[in-house]
């Protein structure tokens, strides 16, 4: 997979898609009283803001920290705290930067650019409480259809997401579909404990 410079990327002044309040409560309502929450790869912090505002103890993780700078910009014009940390996903030592337990994880629209999905998932699910929930979005490729370079490198053949989903965490739903944009090419957001 060739290398994206996220910091060029966040230079550039590219947003990614906001999270929309009805899903972020609909996250907190499924997530069992949330006190904690990790957002990995939340970019420029539009979630830890949420999150944060809402009165939980938020960790954003980016590998870039031209977004992260970003994302305190807006945590302090919210009037909301985080802890904020450059980090890389991919890299070994991943987790152990980070102290959990936490009670949400969530991750969105960055799936795909993990190099070992199942290392990931066995960190993530290490990070999280016993009564936790992992959150996922990611654009998925649905069998039977055509896709360009792009959808390609940025998606994740549903079939095998579940499958993998499944080996890490003892129940995986849809939380959300939104095939509305994108027909097909939907983006789904899975709600895993």
């Amino acid at each position: 997979m060739t290398e994206i410079d996220w910091d060029q990327i966040h230079k550039s002044g590219k947003e990614y898609t906001l999270m929309p309040d009805q899903l972020v409560d609909l996250m907190l309502e499924r997530a069992n009283d949330p006190k904690t929450a990790l957002d990995i790869a939340c970019g420029t912090g539009d979630l830890v803001v949420k999150l944060a505002r809402r009165g939980l103890a938020v960790t954003g993780v980016d590998v870039s920290g031209i977004a992260l700078d970003k994302a305190k910009e807006k945590l302090s014009e919210a009037g909301a705290n985080a802890a904020l940390i450059e980090a890389d996903f991919n890299a070994p030592n991943f987790s152990k930067k980070l102290s959990g337990p936490f009670n949400i994880i969530v991750i969105r629209l960055s799936l795909a650019f993990v190099n070992d999905k199942d290392a990931f998932l066995e960190k993530v699910k290490g990070l999280l409480a016993g009564d936790g929930v992992f959150i996922c979005t990611t654009p998925v490729l649905l069998a039977g259809q055509t896709y360009d370079d792009r959808q390609n490198r940025s998606s994740i053949n549903e079939s095998k997401l579940i499958g993998m989903l499944q080996k890490h965490f003892s129940s995986v739903s849809v939380l959300i579909s939104d095939e509305v944009a994108r027909p097909n090419w939907p983006l789904r957001t899975y709600l895993c404990r």
